[in-house]
């Protein structure tokens, strides 16, 4: 089976790509509710190695599990990251192929997975809503109508979501530098996660959980507009 686009040529697949990308997306949400668990339960001894009453050796034997889950999610996140690349790069080709005069080209889909998070995730968002429209089975190749078509909600659900964990994340960072204006803070990455734990742990898990939610959201929109495309291309 090999399936065409509108000039003949052969259209990528993206079904596989899409699965891997779903699957570490899930995991990724999964070791983020893990970390967030952890983190919650590391506030008392957080508070106490703060005080002097907990050792520094101490701390870290406490920590050591969340630090690790958090390291191996990081290694998810930027498997995942490629996957987005690829899986967006191979979308923007065949839409080409099939006739689409689309904004984000296949080499811009890679600037938008690595610098998405700089512009709040709204370039991802423009290019997913570009995407989504351009994907509709339903328009024939070289009919530009599917630029007046309506894109998920989902992709404006998405951005909210982001651009709330942005700024929480970025509220967390003027809560540091706060404190290292004041010659509060510390630049020991140990000491440093303590006093995020002890200061800032209600911004983390609010974070953390804003976060969660807009990767259960985009994993929604990987499956349906994989579905959606896959149906224009013809990809079995």
């Amino acid at each position: 089976y090999v399936a065409y686009g509108a000039s003949g040529g052969v259209a990528k697949r993206i079904g596989g790509v899409a699965k891997a990308l779903v699957v570490l997306e899930v995991v990724g949400i999964s070791l983020t509710l893990i970390s967030l668990a952890l983190q919650s339960s590391l506030g008392g001894p957080a508070q106490d190695y703060l005080d002097g009453v907990m050792s520094k050796v101490a701390f870290e034997d406490e920590a050591r599990t969340y630090t690790s889950i958090a390291a191996l999610s990081s290694l998810v996140t930027l498997a995942a990251l490629v996957l987005g690349i690829i899986w967006s790069f191979r979308i923007a080709k065949n839409l080409q192929q099939f006739g689409r005069v689309i904004t984000w080209k296949p080499g811009l889909t890679i600037v938008v997975w690595i610098l998405g998070f700089c512009t709040l995730g709204i370039i991802n968002f423009l290019m997913l809503r570009e995407h989504w429209k351009a994907s509709d089975p339903d328009v024939q190749p070289g009919d530009p109508s599917w630029q007046q078509r309506e894109a998920s909600p989902l992709i404006s659900a998405w951005l909210a979501l982001t651009i709330s964990s942005v700024a929480i994340q970025i509220a967390m960072g003027a809560a540091t530098g706060r404190r290292a204006i004041n010659g509060l803070g510390s630049t020991d990455s140990v000491r440093s996660l303590a006093e995020t734990v002890a200061n800032d742990l209600p911004l983390a898990l609010a974070g953390g959980l804003v976060g969660a939610a807009s990767t259960v959201v985009l994993v929604l929109i990987i499956r349906q507009l994989t579905q959606r495309h896959t149906r224009t291309t013809h990809e079995a």
